[in-house]
């Protein structure tokens, strides 16, 4: 009996170890099978594998510095593979994936690549309670982050470079989805400043999950205040060297959420908090799309 699709992609880490030209076989066998998934063609599938296992080793890597220790990196999930397809057809080409362990971060914790800790400010509101006690806590699984540098300001003209989603928020705009108030008037209508927190999660979020298939309540969203800094440490220093601010998931007092990363006040050590229905030029947001753990 050939094994069901599922079944498949249950073992891809034992897949892997059978070589590039039995891989092949198996993958032309399960086409002659009609047993690939409808989103992937063989080419994909047979790439998708090979994904796989340059993430899980560049991930182990990267984790090993920051820890100073190894950590199990999971096989990404296959959705991963499909989202990541997407994102080449659409344009993302800044998308990245990684993979978060699960850490429970304190102020005093001490990493060898946790150079740029997030100020006292932010660990005095998990301690008083207007933000989240687990704020600083790593969640286990595969991400997919922009990681596109913020734009330097500019009198709320500046844009991401190379944005993929210029065509979406521009129709947000038109849609009136994405209001534009006296004060935004000047911003671009392709851009990602001048949108609230409030009209993320309304509009944007799922508009952006529309594009790379995935659910957006439960999958599209900013990163978290200890996922940019993280994130910031491991691979993208340059976020906290431009002077404009980023939307943060982390709710702040009563319904409010924080925004980071300015690099006039801390870089990638600054947060603060913000009014949710806010619509500011100097503040723009980067799409994370978020993967369950699948375990092996």
């Amino acid at each position: 009996m050939v094994m069901e699709y599922r079944e498949i992609e249950r073992r891809l880490p034992q897949i892997y170890k059978l070589g590039g030209g039995l891989v092949t076989a198996l993958v032309n066998a399960l086409e002659m099978q009609n047993l690939l998934p409808h989103q992937l063609s063989p080419l994909d599938l047979k790439g998708s594998i090979v994904l796989s296992e340059q993430l899980v080793a560049s991930e182990n890597r990267a984790w090993r510095s920051f820890l100073g220790k190894d950590t199990i990196v999971p096989t990404p999930p296959q959705e991963l593979s499909v989202a990541m397809l997407k994102a080449k057809e659409i344009g993302w080409t800044q998308a990245e994936a990684h993979f978060f362990p699960k850490i429970e971060f304190e102020q005093d914790s001490n990493f060898p690549g946790w150079t740029v800790k997030p100020e006292e400010w932010y660990w005095q509101q998990i301690k008083t309670g207007t933000v989240a006690k687990d704020a600083a806590t790593l969640e286990e699984g595969w991400i997919i982050i922009d990681g596109s540098q913020k734009p330097q300001y500019k009198d709320g003209k500046q844009m991401y470079e190379n944005d993929p989603f210029t065509l979406l928020l521009t129709q947000l705009r038109k849609e009136g989805k994405i209001q534009v108030p006296d004060w935004c008037r000047d911003i671009p209508k392709a851009s990602r400043f001048g949108v609230s927190d409030d009209e993320l999660r309304g509009s944007v979020n799922p508009a952006n999950a529309n594009l790379l298939g995935v659910q957006p309540e439960e999958q599209v969203r900013v990163p978290k205040e200890i996922e940019f800094n993280v994130l910031g440490n491991l691979y993208h220093p340059e976020w906290g060297k431009t002077n404009t601010w980023e939307w943060l998931e982390d709710k702040f007092e009563d319904g409010n959420r924080l925004i980071g990363g300015n690099s006039d006040s801390g870089g990638l050590a600054r947060v603060n908090g913000h009014a949710s229905d806010n619509r500011d030029n100097f503040l723009g947001f980067r799409p994370l799309v978020v993967f369950s753990p699948r375990r092996i």
